[in-house]
């Protein structure tokens, strides 16, 4: 892998997002996760629940990206520490790289950030407040990102053919024989093809 830093991206940047229950199924997660624009992790999976809204499907996506996110962080600080022999205040800032969640769903960041439940969240309360808490403990940034513009857009669904080559192109993947894809052909699809 060649990391190409680039000074427009945070440090750690998570594109979680969902596609609720295709086609009557259980939702899928699609997390993307960069490390100075550095796509350095990605997962396209079912989710193990069934959810029962979309927002809640995107919480659950959103558990996940912070998950992988924050290992991301652990294997950063890892590598930085021993290169940093006495921690002072500035140094320490330097190996807590920001984190940033980007997510599309207006109603999933509210529940990510704010502390209100009512009687129709309920019974997803608990993972929202588990997330809630590392996003305060760790200084996670939550950030709306347009759908469109969602990197892991493309890991949560089939998609048309222009589409699919829009979404590969933001992922920089390449066709290794040389051919197009055929229409109806998703990384989601071949995931499951792969698992």
């Amino acid at each position: 892998m060649c990391m190409n830093p680039q000074n427009d991206h945070e440090a750690i940047e998570i594109s979680a997002d969902a596609s609720f229950s295709p086609g009557g199924d259980r939702s899928r997660t699609g997390v993307v996760v960069r490390l100075f624009g550095t796509i350095v992790h990605w997962a396209s999976v079912k989710q193990s629940l069934t959810t029962l809204s979309s927002c809640e499907a995107e919480l659950v996506a959103a558990v996940t990206g912070i998950k992988l996110g924050m290992g991301v962080r652990q294997l950063l600080r890892e590598l930085l520490d021993p290169l940093v022999t006495t921690v002072t205040e500035e140094d320490q800032s330097a190996i807590d790289t920001p984190v940033v969640l980007l997510q599309d769903n207006e109603a999933c960041i509210r529940t990510l950030t704010t502390e209100v439940t009512s009687w129709r969240t309920r019974h997803y309360a608990l993972r929202a407040a588990w997330i809630r808490d590392v996003i305060m403990q760790e200084g996670v940034v939550v950030k709306y990102q347009p759908g469109k513009d969602i990197l892991a857009d493309g890991l949560t669904k089939v998609l048309p053919k222009e589409k699919l080559k829009e979404s590969r192109a933001k992922l920089l993947l390449q066709d290794v024989k040389g051919e197009e894809s055929q229409a109806g052909f998703s990384l989601a699809s071949d995931m499951q093809r792969t698992a």
